[in-house]
């Protein structure tokens, strides 16, 4: 009794959260009972979104490209900066099933909540690349989440990216999470993997700028990296462009790491690259060129 009230209460407590008013949003008919998001009204609604699981009575299942992105076509001065989104908040979105290419990217969110999206089953290229993301949660309850695309996550403020617990999921693309600062990477129990393209986790040095004006650069030469419960992922196989690629890990901040090593966790014994070479560095310690 006590869980069954527990789910009510959460479930009562999305509810009481305000969704950003319909007329805010372009759709399209999918013609299923559901609609596509195609144009976000950013000049006249909030910068700060709650997504409604319906929009005119129909629920929201794709995300369209460029939807709510920063930076757009437009017709007279070919691309265009809009103003940015600050938050978004998508866990009221049950039958949502895509996220499309560059559907986010451009803007200014920092932190990010997908464990909500039960349905989503594909993360587009780009899509929320060039954001400030900091903090990402992306585990638990995508059960049908099987593809995170090209540069996805590319060129945000991650330190920490956490992939746990996703039964669907099959392919990191390339670039995914290139370009964050990433100190530490977990991939564990994710029953399905089986294909990490190059550079998807590509770590680069990241500046910052303190209260004072000041440019800080915040170098991770030591990061942490932890496999486990990987069963179907082996190393790259040319025939099916399926497994690890070598330079899936392979490191951008390897010439200004010197001497310095990443750590390594694994209890996958499928995967020898793991022992040997896609950290940016080969058995020699020298860095690895393309």
């Amino acid at each position: 009794m006590t869980a069954n009230k527990s789910a009510t209460f959460d479930d009562d407590a999305k509810k009481l959260v305000i969704a950003t008013s319909e007329s805010c949003f372009d759709t399209t008919d999918n013609g299923d009972g559901t609609v596509t998001i195609t144009n976000y009204h950013i000049e006249t609604c909030s910068y700060d979104i709650v997504i409604p699981e319906k929009i005119s009575g129909k629920y929201v299942s794709i995300i369209g490209k460029d939807a709510f992105a920063g930076i757009k076509e437009c017709e007279s001065e070919g691309y265009c900066s809009l103003p940015k989104i600050t938050s978004v908040d998508l866990n009221n979105l049950s039958k949502l099933k895509t996220i499309g290419d560059g559907s986010f990217h451009s803007n200014d969110l920092s932190e990010l909540n997908l464990n909500g999206l039960s349905s989503l089953e594909t993360i587009g290229t780009y899509a929320f690349g060039y954001n400030k993301i900091n903090k990402l949660i992306l585990s638990k309850n995508l059960l049908s989440l099987k593809t995170i695309n090209e540069r996805a996550f590319y060129s945000n403020d991650l330190s920490e990216l956490n992939l746990n617990g996703l039964p669907s999921l099959t392919t990191i693309s390339s670039s995914a999470f290139e370009g964050n600062g990433i100190n530490s990477i977990v991939l564990t129990n994710l029953p399905s993997l089986t294909t990490i393209e190059s550079y998807a986790f590509s770590r680069v040095i990241k500046n910052y700028i303190d209260e004072n004006d000041n440019m800080l650069t915040i170098s991770y030469c030591s990061p942490t990296y932890t496999f486990g419960n990987l069963p179907k992922l082996k190393d790259y196989d040319s025939s099916n462009n399926s497994g690890v690629s070598k330079y899936a890990f392979c490191d951008l901040m390897c010439s200004q790491c010197g001497e310095e090593k990443p750590k390594i966790i694994y209890e996958n014994d499928n995967v020898s690259i793991f022992k040997t070479q896609p950290f940016g560095y080969d058995n020699t310690a020298q860095c690895l060129d393309d």
